[in-house]
């Protein structure tokens, strides 16, 4: 069979220099060059990062002054749309409703206001589309369950209202809805 050799002993205090000395020069020459170009890339990339840093920040800018706007103008159409709720104007808040959830699609205080002047226009079923998408973007809010309760019952779908005013019921325990849910 092959017989393993032993591996050659490095002995402490004698240098254990490499046989091609001229090998070993090329290649600490080639590593040294390579830091070089490393440290010069690691300088473009500071500049490239500084750049790009640069241009998130304007974009984050722009986008909190846009932010900014666009609620201004939310809170400018929900003012419209409780004036014209108060004078009766029902169909004139539900379009500056509509208006505001274009600006901002997750605000649920403006979906709740849009449901209500669609219930005093007997338009249940646009009560109910709000409703459901409440309970999408706050599935624990007792309010989604309850409006999509309401909506069910005018519709005529006494089973699904029952349903819906017990999920209601269940996210409003401890609170001052729960009498009125109760009753």
């Amino acid at each position: 069979g092959s017989a393993l050799r032993p591996l050659p002993l490095i002995q402490p205090g004698r240098h254990n220099l490499p046989r091609n000395r001229h090998m070993e020069a090329a290649n600490t020459h080639a590593f040294m060059a390579g830091r070089r170009a490393a440290h010069a890339s690691d300088d473009d990339d500071d500049e490239d990062e500084a750049e790009l840093l640069s241009q998130v920040q304007a974009a984050r800018l722009h986008r909190r002054e846009a932010e900014r706007r666009t609620g201004c103008k939310v809170a400018e159409l929900a003012a419209l749309a409780a004036s014209l709720n108060a004078q009766g104007d029902h169909f004139g808040a539900v379009e500056a409703l509509t208006k505001a959830i274009a600006l901002s699609p997750h605000d649920v205080s403006l979906l709740e206001a849009r449901s209500g002047a669609c219930a005093r226009l007997d338009k249940h079923a646009a009560c109910l589309h709000d409703g459901e998408l409440i309970v999408r973007l706050t599935p624990d809010w007792y309010r989604g369950h309850a409006i999509c309760g309401s909506a069910l019952f005018c519709l005529k779908q006494y089973t699904a209202s029952v349903l819906a005013y017990r999920r209601a019921l269940g996210f409003a325990v401890g609170s001052p809805a729960e009498r009125g849910l109760q009753s």
